[in-house]
């Protein structure tokens, strides 16, 4: 008989962040997949450094509240759902806007974007 205590070895950590950042997999699922708890999972996914899904990127600040971009071009960017960004906006205590049209205009023109 087995002994059922075994330690699970992690999958690589190209594997993890293919399935849990780019496949946006859960972590329920995951754990389930690889037979761990998801204390486990979130164990390998702070090893390998992996941030949960929902931390606001570096750069979503500078894009949304001084470069001009829409929320929907953020959440193309960043290949998210239009309420990750109203979640990263309130976590991340973005700047209100308030372009005229032709602020959005030179912004769009700055950023070398079609008008």
């Amino acid at each position: 008989m087995f002994n059922q205590h075994l330690e699970v070895l992690p999958p690589s950590e190209d594997e993890l962040y293919t399935q849990y950042i780019l496949e946006g997999k859960k972590q329920r699922d995951l754990a389930d997949h690889y037979g761990v708890s998801i204390k486990q999972l979130r164990k390998w996914l702070n090893d390998a450094e992996i941030k949960k899904k929902t931390d606001v990127p570096p750069d979503f600040v500078d894009k949304y509240s001084y470069q001009g971009y829409s929320q929907k071009e953020l959440a193309r960017h960043y290949d998210v759902k239009l309420s990750q960004i109203e979640s990263w906006k309130i976590r991340a205590g973005a700047l209100k806007r308030n372009f005229t049209k032709t602020g959005r205009l030179e912004k769009r023109i700055k950023r070398g974007q079609p008008i």
